[in-house]
């Protein structure tokens, strides 16, 4: 296929790559944030989308030329010229490989490309991780594989990210000792997050699939945000997509820390904020929140379920995961992958099903009362679980793994499961606190509803209540990572 890609090559070959990132960063703003058009008298919005703007970085990083001459964005007509290629070179590739028996495996890797951009997350998730990683086992970690704490990781970040909403560039040798941050710890944050061209460059021709996954390639830019594209002025940092800098914080410290041996303290971070999150969605004495302790049955000591949330209408059984899902089961066209993935999540729902039989049994603190039992498998990153063919091929692998673990197939049935990202699972329990527990989950939980959205369920069968429901900051706020204005550039 890279037939269809020679063309978007030669066209960007005669763009000067400097001036175009730079000017990449204006258009971002605009169709992003919604700043003002760099082009008079034309709006770009809802004719290009962010995604977009992400690939054609990439594409010029790799094709454009070094120096500053040749065609710029400065001019509308060569910005159109070159997106317009990106569009169409995704078309030809979708055109040619993508049919009616095989477009529903292109729906992840399109989910997890656009998804994020629609809702803005990433503040969210900024948020998030700052809370799980703030947490004294999480930081002691940080700061031992980072070499700096974790607050001075997220204010810098963060003072970054508020300096690339006004100008494409910040300075690495910005001045922080008045805020108790030596230099030579900014610099080394702005090293971790920095890269040089022809080493971006290699990265991106390391990653480069030239298939029907070329539209959804991984950019490197999204772990090096931040470019330094003048020799002559090494701490002057570019940042075309501004709000790298906030993934960073959101997604790329997760995966710095994954491999070290203690990082299990980062589920057990998770469960300990998913119970406060708890307290905050249904405060009312109504209902009951009870963390399980652990039990034996005979000798073999079990955790039993992380959380269960009572009103004297229903259970919920919480079972808190923050496994994420791999980058190739994101693609498209990988079936391979993506079962191997479900695979592993069917595992965890088999594992609740476990807990909860034991709790039914009489084995636990928890004592059964004859209520209905709603389990959920509550994620940390949103699986985007959509689609029939996704959906039976989960429940299929959780059938077959309970009856390899000689478990009736009917608790399905009798208690049947949902898999939810800790977000979608905030916004929906709002709606549910005010309603009970039965009165959310009954419906919810039938083969009509079960992968729905919770917000998306709550919204069609609760419109009125939906829109009038206050969603508590269950992350809190950045007030105390707010840097000074006084800082100087």
């Amino acid at each position: 296929m890279y037939e269809y890609y020679k063309p978007l090559r030669n066209r960007l070959r005669k763009y000067a790559l400097r001036p175009c990132l730079q000017q990449l960063w204006h258009i971002f703003e605009h169709v992003r944030n919604d700043r003002s058009s760099p082009y008079p008298d034309m709006s770009l919005r809802g004719m290009v989308h962010p995604w977009e703007l992400s690939v054609l970085a990439r594409e010029l990083v790799l094709n454009a030329g070094d120096f500053s001459v040749g065609k710029t964005f400065r001019h509308a007509p060569h910005f159109i010229e070159a997106i317009t290629e990106v569009k169409k070179t995704a078309r030809a590739v979708q055109n040619e490989v993508v049919t009616a028996a095989n477009v529903v495996d292109e729906a992840p890797a399109m989910i997890y490309q656009q998804f994020p951009w629609h809702s803005r997350l990433t503040h969210r998730s900024m948020l998030r991780s700052w809370r799980l990683l703030s947490s004294p086992e999480m930081a002691k970690i940080v700061a031992r594989v980072k070499r700096m704490d974790v607050k001075t990781i997220f204010r810098l970040g963060i003072h970054t990210a508020a300096q690339l909403r006004d100008h494409p560039t910040v300075t690495a040798s910005t001045e922080f000792s008045k805020i108790g941050i030596p230099r030579e710890t900014s610099e080394r944050f702005f090293a971790s997050i920095s890269t040089t061209v022809g080493a971006l460059r290699a990265q991106a021709q390391d990653q480069q699939r030239y298939d029907r996954n070329w539209f959804y390639t991984w950019n490197p830019l999204e772990v090096t945000p931040l470019l330094a594209l003048d020799a002559a002025k090494p701490n002057l940092l570019t940042g075309p997509i501004p709000e790298y800098v906030l993934l960073v914080l959101a997604q790329g410290l997760y995966y710095d820390l994954v491999n070290e041996p203690d990082f299990n303290e980062y589920g057990y971070a998770f469960e300990d904020s998913v119970g406060g999150i708890l307290r905050m969605l249904f405060p009312d004495p109504g209902y009951a929140i009870q963390q399980e302790t652990p039990y034996f049955v005979g000798k073999s000591r079990k955790d039993g379920v992380d959380w269960i949330v009572s009103d004297g209408t229903a259970h919920l059984f919480i079972e808190c995961k923050t496994k994420r899902l791999r980058l190739d089961a994101k693609m498209a066209g990988d079936a391979n992958a993506i079962r191997a993935q479900l695979d592993a999540l069917a595992s965890m729902v088999v594992q609740h099903y476990k807990n909860i039989g034991d709790a039914k049994d009489g084995l636990t603190q928890w004592k059964p009362d004859g209520l209905p039992i709603y389990p959920i498998v509550l994620t940390l990153e949103d699986w985007h679980l959509f689609g029939p063919a996704v959906e039976h091929q989960l429940d299929a692998l959780v059938r077959a793994k309970l009856n390899r673990a000689n478990l009736p197939p009917s608790m399905m049935v009798d208690m049947p499961f949902t898999v939810v990202g800790i977000d979608d699972f905030v916004e929906g329990g709002a709606v549910a606190s005010r309603l009970g527990l039965d009165a959310f989950f009954r419906e919810k939980m039938s083969q009509t509803f079960r992968y729905w959205k919770f917000v998306d369920y709550a919204v069609h069968q609760w419109p009125e209540l939906t829109a009038s429901v206050e969603i508590p900051p269950v992350w809190g706020s950045l007030d105390e990572l707010l840097v000074s204005d006084e800082i100087r550039r």
